[in-house]
């Protein structure tokens, strides 16, 4: 899955809000946002995918090539 990492966050942050608070979008800015970065330069999955989905839209995912 490929999506923009401000609009992930933001994403995140609403769906997180009612067990998170206000401490929502830190949580997924400082924590989740952090880890995911440390995984892509750790890991470089890029090269292992057989498939990239952008799901910057919700009603229409497209696949995109690898």
């Amino acid at each position: 899955m490929d999506v923009d990492a401000e609009l992930s966050v933001s994403r995140g942050a609403e769906r997180d809000q009612d067990w998170a608070g206000s401490d929502a979008e830190a949580i997924h800015r400082d924590r989740y946002l952090v880890a995911e970065r440390l995984y892509l330069d750790e890991v470089d999955p890029l090269p292992r995918m057989d498939a990239v989905v952008d799901n910057t839209d919700f009603a229409r995912p497209r696949l995109m090539g690898v």
